[in-house]
């Protein structure tokens, strides 16, 4: 998958349906909704950032995506990351596909009452030259917790 360098400078902002979160993504992306679930797809859909909300902070993050993805190979292992208003945990994992490996990079955000699991997993060869496109649709995410309004 090859994108063009300009869709990193056109970039539009969803905001989640029930307020939890906004996320920028480059304007030629396709964004499809299941329930908690959206998938923000390249052009050519060999990858996707996926996220999920919840409200109610449960279960640790540490354990929580240890959990997810216990059956992939840690890359890097979760280690404390912040931006904008969350703080969280970031790790790196490969799996094995028929095709090869999935390389996932893997962020668990806490603002308040609001986690937010976000991913970007696309083939190891993609990930590796689209690294910076993922990074920045990561990085942007904004929580909020529906309780503040």
């Amino acid at each position: 998958m090859q994108l063009n360098e300009d869709t990193s400078n056109s970039m539009t902002t969803y905001s989640s349906m029930a307020g939890f979160y906004t996320v920028e993504y480059p304007e030629n992306w396709r964004i499809s909704c299941e329930g908690n679930i959206v998938n923000i797809f390249p052009p050519e859909a060999n990858g996707a950032v996926t996220i999920s909300a919840f409200h109610g902070i449960g279960a640790s993050l540490n354990e929580s995506i240890g959990q997810l993805f216990k059956n992939y190979q840690a890359v890097s292992p979760p280690h404390p990351v912040s931006r904008n208003n969350w703080n969280g945990l970031q790790a790196e994992y490969l799996q094995q596909v028929d095709e090869g490996f999935r390389y996932w990079v893997v962020i668990g955000a806490i603002y308040r009452k609001t986690l937010v699991l976000i991913t970007a997993n696309d083939t190891k060869t993609d990930m590796t030259s689209q690294r910076h496109i993922y990074e920045s649709i990561l990085y942007s995410l904004v929580l909020t917790d529906p309780e503040e309004f």
